[in-house]
């Protein structure tokens, strides 16, 4: 009998996560290539830049920082040159299968975690009807570098819970690649050797490989960006937005300013913080190194955009504290549970917010909020 309705119950949860997808699909905004630059994607003029010029490398006098992140565009390069599908859908068709990876892996890990289904549900319309995920990367599909940054979170923490060493090392890679923040899983694995020791899954022999690759990947990215950026500086020209908090704070300080620029994030996380609310928080032992994996990443993730202040980072602040955001929600089906017996009845009540949620003016067609 439990295992008919356990059955049912997996048959209702796919079925829920497919509609729930359409429904973005039929109700987004699916911006061209200029739009998109117009709507959020400034970065992505550099990466069509890159994306074009494929197979050469190519001087387009575009920011330093995003010509780092040059293997992305030029393997969207690659694939149109024996496809001939147009640049931008080569994007978004990319950016549509990372984040169904990005779901599948997530599925793995809350299946580690032995969530039953009800719960599966209610993480996956968090993650689904979030406005910045789904729907913000398929309106500005060439952020992928983003995604790809995402996905890499996903893969470490599912390496932790197969004991597949192999996956934490192609994870840390492609987030070198992806972004310099990839920089910041190092650093949680520099922390996590010292406190575990010996019961780390990383040892040091793995920290060394790590930080090889990290200084190949880093003079790839750099040689890339010094040519096609013109020569300008052999460094990031965002290297200095670690002192933008600083700077706001000594020259520019507005306190209406930095509150409106600290609450920007809620737009994404307010759901989050309300389902921690009916939630009861132990944490769990036997995962132990995955929440302080999951806690030291996210900590460096939201540093990030705080201290570069909001003359730099400004509204980008929610994409980008939105890296550790399918982090943090396993952290809490980690090590939490409902507070209450009847959790059809949340999860029905839920419905209708996670609609209005994920309705943004902006990258959807309805427009239950005047935002733009």
């Amino acid at each position: 009998m439990n295992l008919i309705l356990n059955s049912q119950s997996k048959a209702l949860f796919f079925l829920s996560i497919i509609v729930s997808i359409l429904y973005i699909f039929l109700t987004n905004n699916f911006f061209n290539f200029d739009q998109s630059l117009i709507y959020g994607a400034a970065d992505g003029a550099t990466y069509m830049e890159i994306t074009k010029n494929f197979p050469n490398v190519v001087e387009n006098g575009l920011a330093y920082t995003h010509n780092q992140r040059f293997l992305v565009p030029y393997l969207i390069g690659f694939i149109n040159s024996f496809t001939n599908v147009d640049f931008f859908l080569i994007y978004r068709y990319s950016a549509i299968i990372l984040f169904l990876l990005i779901l599948y892996f997530f599925y793995k890990n809350l299946s580690f975690l032995k969530v039953d289904y009800l719960e599966k549900y209610f993480a996956f319309s968090l993650m689904i009807f979030n406005p910045y995920l789904l729907r913000y990367y398929i309106s500005l599909p060439t952020l992928i570098n983003d995604l790809i940054f995402i996905f890499c979170t996903q893969l470490i923490i599912y390496s932790f819970f197969s004991r597949n060493k192999l996956l934490s090392h192609l994870g840390v890679y492609l987030s070198f690649f992806a972004r310099q923040t990839g920089i910041f899983f190092l650093i949680t694995f520099l922390f996590q050797k010292i406190y575990f020791k010996n019961k780390s899954l990383i040892n040091l022999r793995d920290i060394a490989i790590f930080v090889i690759i990290f200084i190949i990947i880093l003079f790839l990215n750099n040689y890339h960006a010094d040519i096609a950026s013109g020569g300008r500086a052999f460094f990031s020209d965002h290297s200095g937005d670690v002192y933008g908090l600083i700077y706001f704070f000594y020259f520019n300080f507005d306190l209406g300013k930095l509150l409106n620029f600290l609450s920007f994030p809620f737009l994404s996380w307010t759901p989050i913080i309300i389902f921690c609310l009916i939630r009861k928080f132990k944490i769990n032992k036997d995962f132990k190194e995955i929440t302080s994996f999951i806690i030291v990443s996210s900590i460096l993730i939201f540093l990030q955009p705080i201290l570069a202040g909001p003359d730099v980072a400004a509204k980008n602040i929610i994409r980008l504290t939105n890296f550790a955001y399918p982090m943090v929600l396993l952290f809490i089906f980690c090590n939490s549970s409902f507070r209450f017996q009847n959790k059809k009845i949340i999860i029905l009540l839920s419905v209708p917010i996670f609609l209005i949620w994920s309705s943004h003016p902006t990258y959807s067609i309805l427009d239950f909020f005047n935002l733009k």
